[in-house]
């Protein structure tokens, strides 16, 4: 089973919430790094196999939920098929 895990970014210019926001994104960065099974498809995106990150997942949502951000999670009962596109010459 996968997940996709997204933070969603404070919408407000008030200092606070961008200071919030830098926090919770080196926190973030610091929970995801060297994982196994968890990749990071953005700054406040992730794809985790459920499998082997489970935990991660975890503490990605407790950072969120901490520092007042909100989250979504979407289900994939098997690992997502990305179609990729190549970069223009």
């Amino acid at each position: 089973m996968f997940a996709i895990f997204a933070i969603e970014r404070p919408t407000s210019t008030k200092a606070d919430d961008a200071l919030r926001w830098q926090h919770l994104a080196e926190q973030a960065k610091h929970i995801a790094s060297g994982a196994t099974g968890i990749e990071t498809l953005g700054e406040n995106v992730w794809q985790i196999d459920l499998r082997h990150a489970l935990a991660r997942l975890g503490s990605l949502m407790e950072a969120a939920t901490g520092a007042g951000m909100q989250h979504r999670i979407l289900f994939f009962d098997r690992e997502p098929a990305w179609c990729r596109s190549s970069p223009s010459p």
